[in-house]
């Protein structure tokens, strides 16, 4: 079965070919700009369907502004080589169960992929490998619901492997609405790339809430990745060899009956997110020079851990200060030779609010 938007084929739209599809077809999408799309139609349920684009860099699926909206909606089958994008009321993609998606890219939405009720039925399977997760409020929502998800089984029914998930204000978030929504005491996140090797820093971007009877969850990321040098002809199940990075957070769960405050107030709040996102130093640890991103109107400061500052610019300074160059809100640090090996803390004062980041020169 083809699809072209503007040209001779079976169908021009996607949901049009999915409606007059059979189990086990292969609908094979020519590169061009499509609507929204649904592998669960109500009375055509199509199991087992390979919807195939012509490449992410060419076959584009729009979103509607609508809350509701969403790319696409699918389970029992497989897609790749689409952009998801543009749908900053709903998700890319929503995944619910026995799902495979591989080669997109999921931009510019609220959610870039939303794991539904997955599990509903004892056989959930959702992989998602080799896709780019960016530029959306949040990279990835796992909703939990009390259907009998992910006591046991999260690390062996969940395959997300050599994905990027950067830039989204949130990486992951975990959301369980009503008591008794449990996942398990320990999610394993090692072996990815949080875009640093400093365990203190990847763990302040991790938030770890608890349900309303009290049990803490645990996000494991040791070991982590040293450097972002994925292994795409491995699989694990589980999440791991990823790159996730450059966010608020990078995990964030929330396991209550009311609505996440804090991260409804990052979103909602322009000034206090560019700020939280934009202060970043890589690479981590570096040799000669660190490039720093922030906010462009930030005072930032640099200092040793004895508290002596060796650094400083302020917002109506241009070029002053030479050893650092301004280009689109990211500034290189190239400490004297005389600066030796160590820890050294990076300070932004951003609309009356401060943040410290950690760098690690290493002669």
């Amino acid at each position: 079965i083809t699809v072209d938007d503007d040209g001779p084929a079976d169908f021009s739209e996607i949901d049009s070919a999915i409606v007059h599809a059979s189990c086990g077809d292969t609908i094979l999408v020519k590169a061009g700009n499509y609507s929204h799309f649904c592998m669960v139609h109500l009375g055509h349920w199509v199991d087992t369907l390979f919807i195939i684009g012509a490449g992410a860099e060419s076959t584009f699926v729009n979103g509607l502004v609508d809350i509701s909206a969403c790319n696409f909606t699918f389970c029992h089958g497989e897609v790749r080589g689409f952009t998801f994008r543009d749908s900053p009321g709903g998700a890319g993609v929503i995944a619910w169960n026995r799902c495979i998606v591989r080669d997109c890219v999921l931009k510019n939405n609220f959610y870039g992929l939303r794991i539904e009720h997955p599990g509903i039925g004892a056989d959930w399977k959702i992989y998602f490998e080799n896709n780019i997760i960016t530029d959306n409020k949040i990279g990835v929502k796992y909703e939990v619901d009390c259907y009998g998800i992910g006591t046991t089984d999260f690390d062996t029914n969940f395959v997300f492997h050599n994905n990027v998930v950067e830039n989204n204000l949130v990486g992951f978030y975990f959301d369980a609405e009503f008591e008794g929504c449990l996942l398990p005491d320990t999610i394993d996140f090692s072996n990815n790339w949080w875009g640093t090797t400093d365990s203190f820093e990847i763990a302040e971007l991790i938030y770890d809430s608890h349900d309303t009877a009290g049990m803490m969850r645990t996000f494991s990321f040791s070991p982590y990745l040293m450097d972002s040098v994925l292994h795409p002809d491995t699989t694990y199940f589980g999440v791991h060899q990823n790159i996730i990075s450059n966010t608020i957070y990078n995990i964030r769960s929330w396991f209550h009956e009311f609505d996440d405050p804090i991260l409804y107030d990052f979103i909602e709040n322009p000034k206090l997110l560019s700020y939280e996102v934009s202060l970043r130093a890589f690479p981590n640890p570096f040799n000669s020079s660190c490039c720093i991103s922030m906010p462009a109107d930030a005072t930032v400061e640099i200092f040793d851990l004895r508290g002596n500052k060796l650094w400083e610019r302020y917002p109506d300074l241009d070029n002053r200060h030479r050893e650092m160059s301004p280009t689109n809100r990211t500034f290189i640090w190239r400490p004297d030779k005389s600066i030796p090996s160590g820890i050294y803390l990076i300070r932004a004062t951003f609309d009356g609010q401060t943040i410290t980041r950690r760098a690690i020169l290493i002669r």
